[in-house]
């Protein structure tokens, strides 16, 4: 057995030495450098730097703010309730900017608020007001527009009871005819009870 596996290792030896020598051209030779030899000098390729390309600088587009998303909430609202409207500032331009929005109610200026608005975003802008009188109220904010209403003040509930200004009301005389008929059903049941003992 020991021979067989002597020449088993043979065989292999022998067979890296003829792979080796099968790739010596694809990695080329396996000859040593010795100390005193000097690797071939390859020549440098003159490198010529390219020139750049000439930056062509892009023109920043000019501002453009615009509003949009005009928001009034609630639509129907109480006397001096707060009425909250909002709106959104968009800057479609290429430049920061800044713009004064104003919130116009009824054709008339009611409040301003100042915005600054960066290339491709957008800013809110909130305003509250309180109305007292009822009516229709239209909106304005840089050509967007809205409508809320303030209702009329709505009676105080009535809470069911006897007496309406003063006045017995239905519910209260049958309430009243109710309670006496007990009473004297009660009073009679009694006084015949005590007549029997």
């Amino acid at each position: 057995m020991a021979k067989t596996l002597k020449i088993v290792c043979l065989m292999m030896v022998v067979a890296l030495v003829l792979l080796l020598g099968a790739m010596a051209p694809i990695f080329g030779s396996f000859s040593e450098v010795s100390a005193n030899e000097e690797p071939e000098e390859v020549p440098e390729e003159e490198v010529v730097p390219e020139e750049p390309e000439p930056v062509l600088e892009e023109e920043a587009m000019p501002t453009r703010l615009l509003v949009r998303d005009l928001y009034i909430t609630p639509v129907n609202a109480q006397p001096r309730q707060a009425v909250a409207i909002t709106a959104k500032v968009v800057n479609e331009g290429g430049m920061w900017g800044a713009e004064t929005v104003e919130l116009i109610i009824k054709g008339r200026f009611e409040q301003s608020q100042n915005v600054g608005v960066s290339p491709g975003t957008a800013q809110s802008v909130n305003f509250t007001v309180y109305k007292v009188e009822p009516g229709e109220y239209k909106v304005n904010i840089d050509g967007n527009t809205g409508t809320f209403y303030v209702m009329e003040k709505a009676p105080a509930p009535q809470k069911p009871g006897l007496l309406v200004g003063g006045e017995l009301d239905t519910g209260g005389i049958i309430a009243i005819v109710v309670i006496g008929i007990i009473l004297v059903g009660g009073i009679t049941t009694a006084f015949i009870l005590a007549r029997r003992t």
